[in-house]
């Protein structure tokens, strides 16, 4: 089965496409100026543009990851978000609050990679972490752990 890299770089391409498959790389805003409306908008475009490269739209996305700088900023996200999303098919989508690599970005979907989900006592999206071998819950509205860590035996990576 062929595999068609979309904007390849150095380190990452920022699309892949393997079969029927497009995994998308993490974007962020080009103008970290803006406010997190303006982020998202620069955000979603790219990703709009980036779905069009592989033959694809936003219709037929499965999943998506959004990265915040600050949850203050969830409102203004969802805005723009519920804006540009195909109301007729949402994907599965969680939202967490992270510091991010770049100065000045609020927001960036990312593809949902490392952090687990499952759905929390209250209805919201936890996220599941290690932390130094130990596994925590930490809520997605303030990055608190809701209960003391569950000692785990330890793993050995290969």
């Amino acid at each position: 089965m062929p595999i068609q890299r979309i904007q390849p770089g150095k380190r990452l391409s920022a699309a892949v496409v393997h079969g029927d498959t497009i995994y998308l790389a993490g974007q962020i805003a080009g103008d970290a100026s803006a406010d997190v409306k303006g982020q998202t908008q620069q955000i979603l475009k790219k990703i709009d543009d980036l779905l069009a490269a592989a033959g694809s739209n936003k219709s037929k996305l499965l999943s998506a990851t959004i990265w915040l700088a600050d949850m203050r900023y969830f409102e203004d996200m969802n805005s723009v978000w519920d804006a540009w999303m195909d109301s007729a098919n949402p994907p599965a989508r969680a939202t967490v609050e992270a510091r991010l690599e770049r100065v000045g970005c609020l927001d960036g979907p990312r593809e949902p990679a490392c952090p687990r989900y499952r759905r929390g006592e209250a209805g919201r999206a936890q996220v599941l972490r290690r932390d130094r071998g130990r596994r925590r819950e930490v809520s997605e509205t303030r990055g608190q752990p809701l209960r003391p860590p569950v000692p785990q035996p330890a793993t050995r990576w290969r």
